[in-house]
């Protein structure tokens, strides 16, 4: 592959005549295998190369993307590409692209993932079903296996690779009107426990018969780290410099100051075997960040152009890791005279980003629980939540767990969280 990929760098070289360049390739190989209603319904297998291509002339740009790389289209790329950025207009917040950089070598290809087959995960789909069927219920849900190779160059020195592999597992149960969902990912199938993500499953399940009819109220939440990592999403989008500069969020003047609640971090980390780490994007090098410590703004992610109008370096988000404690959802429960579990959000979108004002809808199931005690599941919530003022409410976090590749984040008890209306779904 990596003869191939410098035959592709070559012909760049050699053919281009730009003032400067960006070349991004990826080769990769997934595969999804889709069930429902406890049968195989799909097995996708995918193997796909990109090649892009971004010229720079007199401070115009422009960029194509082909899927294949003969020396005929390679050409046809490259002129096509100058020929565009020729007659485009001069970009204003033009940058030139970086040059030699040193840049973390990263062990993202694990063995275990890199031997699964799709015997293997039909295997292992097979054996979910067979449980639901014992459980009298129906599953449905995708398991995904992706690899990929990257590479990226510049004209200004920079060159770059690395490679990743990673597995997503989704399933969703269903009886009549009860249903709940539950996922993991991760780089390394090692770690993976089908009988975990089973008994999880089951345990929501069960807990969710007969939900009894509750009206949305302010009340304390326990919120599971797939909720946690769904809602802080969001939060993450919100952390730009740029964007505060220019009071598009609310944290305009806020680096340096007290911001969010004291229990909260936020980092990026380059050495956490359980989270794939993407060592390098397009301007950027990763590198070890704490964005919020304590609750205090440290640092907002900020591309290499406005780094640039600024005077300062750039920095990009490549993970998140929120780090967690030591209390248990048990501990939590007792913690508080009543409250709600949630297992996880969707539908999030923003009321107002200026402010950081949310809306979502809670799914998978919501339990109550009082005295220490799950008593019943309830029916599902719309909230409205500030999303910096939920993190000034975290009473207690738990064990900080992989929700998704680049995904770390612990369980949370908050205190008053504002539910505004009941869904039906």
């Amino acid at each position: 592959m990596k003869e191939l990929v410098q035959k592709i760098y070559n012909i760049v070289k050699t053919e281009h005549k730009a003032d400067d360049y960006e070349l991004y390739i990826d080769f990769s190989d997934n595969h999804e295998a889709r069930f429902a209603q406890n049968a195989m319904s799909q097995h996708m297998v995918g193997q796909n190369v990109r090649v892009v291509y971004k010229a720079y002339i007199d401070k115009k740009t422009a960029s194509s993307t082909v899927n294949q790389y003969d020396e005929s289209t390679l050409r046809h790329l490259i002129k096509s590409t100058e020929d565009l950025a020729r007659i485009n207009q001069p970009d204003p917040e033009y940058t030139e692209s970086i040059g030699a950089l040193e840049y973390p070598k990263v062990k993202n290809v694990m063995p275990e993932t890199e031997a699964l087959t799709p015997e293997k995960i039909v295997d292992i789909i097979r054996e979910a079903v067979e449980f639901a069927r014992e459980k009298d219920t129906k599953l449905s849900g995708i398991f995904s296996l992706n690899k990929a190779s990257v590479f990226y160059f510049t004209k200004n020195g920079f060159e770059g690779n690395y490679d990743t592999s990673s597995y997503e597992f989704s399933m969703t149960m269903k009886r009549d009107e009860r249903e709940t969902k539950v996922s993991t990912a991760g780089k390394d199938f090692a770690k993976f426990s089908l009988k975990a993500q089973l008994d999880q499953l089951y345990s929501q399940f069960s807990a969710l018969d007969k939900p009894n009819k509750m009206e949305p109220e302010t009340i304390n939440v326990i919120l599971r780290p797939q909720a946690v990592a769904n809602l802080m999403m969001y939060l993450r989008w919100g952390l730009d410099r740029r964007m505060a500069d220019e009071g598009l969020t609310p944290l305009k003047g806020q680096i340096g100051k007290q911001y969010f609640g004291e229990k909260f971090n936020m980092s990026t980390v380059s050495e956490d075997d359980s989270m794939t780490i993407i060592p390098f994007f397009n301007d950027t090098v990763v590198k070890d960040i704490d964005w919020i410590k304590d609750g205090v703004v440290k640092a907002l992610p900020t591309n290499k152009t406005y780094a640039n109008m600024i005077g300062t370096e750039a920095t990009s988000m490549f993970n998140v890791y929120i780090s967690g404690g030591d209390t248990s959802e048990e501990e939590m429960m007792k913690m508080v005279d009543r409250g709600l579990i949630i297992n996880n959000f969707w539908y999030i979108r923003p009321n107002d980003m200026r402010t950081a004002d949310f809306t979502g809808m809670t799914r998978d199931g919501v339990l109550y629980f009082e005295n220490g005690e799950v008593k019943h599941s309830v029916n599902n919530f719309r909230f409205n939540e500030k999303l910096h003022e939920i993190t000034r409410r975290i009473l207690a976090l738990g064990e900080s767990a992989i929700v998704f590749n680049t995904s770390k984040v612990p369980t949370m008890l908050i205190k008053d969280f504002h539910f505004i209306d009941r869904t039906n779904f």
